[in-house]
């Protein structure tokens, strides 16, 4: 459908993409590595694939083939914003695929690490 808006949720293992996809998407299902479900808003169904970044060529080819719109991106604030979180953006930005940062786990905020500020910054587009 021309109005279907499809959305990745990726991360890295742990990050919490599965389960913001089931709190989102009442409907979502597991199919093999990849969880599916999806929304009506304003007429319009957004669906959502959720799928942690085991295998991420793998997983940025099959995304490629669905034709999806936009990724979040799951970042685990409690483990800290590391390596692998910079490079699946770097990835995605290599993809020219916009994208989106989703902090998870936030309500845990006694556990948040700081933030390494020396690291420089990549803005989605």
């Amino acid at each position: 459908m021309k109005n279907d808006i499809k959305v990745a949720v990726i991360g890295k293992k742990g990050s919490g993409e599965t389960s913001l996809v089931k709190r989102i998407a009442k409907n979502a299902v597991s199919i093999g590595a990849i969880d599916v479900g999806y929304i009506i808003k304003d007429g319009r169904r957004i669906y959502l694939f959720g799928a942690s970044g085991e295998d991420r060529e793998a997983l940025y080819r099959e995304l490629a083939e669905i034709g999806i719109d936009l990724a979040i991106v799951v970042v685990d604030p409690i483990q800290g914003i590391t390596e692998e979180d910079y490079e699946i953006l770097e990835e995605l930005e290599s993809f020219k695929l916009p994208h989106i940062v989703f902090v998870n786990k936030i309500d845990d905020a006694e556990h948040i690490p700081e933030i390494n500020a020396e690291k420089e910054p990549i803005y989605g587009s």
